[in-house]
Parts: structure tokens; C-alpha cells; sequence
């Protein structure tokens, strides 16, 4: 926990540097495995774009590699599993959503603001017609 709690804030700390001097929200369209973790690997996948983006992936975000894809589901685990320690207690709302979050893997859209909260990040959400 203590490792991606330190990767999460030095990802964290670099893109708001990009951020700040550019003056803009750079986004780009990527899709994220669909095994109920969708939003935990986008969140690890978006603060290590660049090395995330030289795995040779399947269309659907599955890494083509079968131990770099189990270690990326491990990875997501754990994500979730630290942002669950990290909800804050004093917001009622966002202590419901974490609640919802507990129940299962997957997030429903309503529980991103949870998921932003708890690691302190601008989560930006697109779904595409085919996931419905």
C-alpha cells in the first residue's frame, strides 16, 4: 500500500505540473479492460501513460501478455483496496458511495465521485454506446 500510495502521489504531483504550465486538460481516448475494474485501470493507466501505452494491448485494453495483464488486475486490487482505506469519513455522500463500492468490483458512474475523492483526483468519465 505504502508503494502505490508513494506512486499515486508522484504521478499525481508530475501531471499537475503539466497541467499548471500548459493551461489545458489533455485527453485521450483508451479502452480499459472490462473485468469490473475498468475504473481502477484507468486511474493506474492514465499516471503511467507513457509506459502503460508500450504494452502491446487487445483492442478491449487486455495487455496481450498474460503476466503484465494479471499484474495489472492485481495492480486494480489493490488501487481499490486503497481507496477504500482513503475515503474521507467526514463527507456523508461520499462515505455512502464508498459503502456501494464495497459491494462489488465494478462502479457504478454515480460512485466515481467517490473514487475522485478518495484519491484525490479529476476523474473524467466517457462510456461508449457498446457498454451499455
Amino acid at each position: 500500500m505504502n508503494a502505490i500510495r508513494s506512486q499515486l502521489k508522484i504521478a499525481i504531483q508530475e501531471q499537475s505540473i503539466k497541467l499548471e504550465t500548459t493551461g489545458k486538460v489533455p485527453f485521450i481516448r483508451v479502452s480499459a479492460p472490462p473485468d469490473g475494474l475498468c475504473a481502477y485501470h484507468s486511474v493506474l493507466g492514465s499516471l503511467s501513460y507513457h509506459s502503460w501505452k508500450q504494452v502491446k494491448r487487445y483492442d478491449n485494453g487486455i495487455a496481450v501478455n498474460r503476466r503484465i495483464s494479471k499484474s495489472e488486475s492485481q495492480s486494480a486490487h489493490q488501487l481499490r483496496g486503497y481507496a477504500l482505506l482513503q475515503t474521507p469519513e467526514n463527507d456523508p455522500v461520499i462515505a455512502e458511495q464508498a459503502l456501494e463500492a464495497q459491494k462489488s468490483t465494478t462502479l457504478d458512474i454515480g460512485e466515481l465521485s467517490w473514487l475522485g475523492q478518495s484519491l484525490n483526483l479529476a476523474i473524467r468519465c466517457y462510456i461508449s454506446d457498446e457498454a451499455r
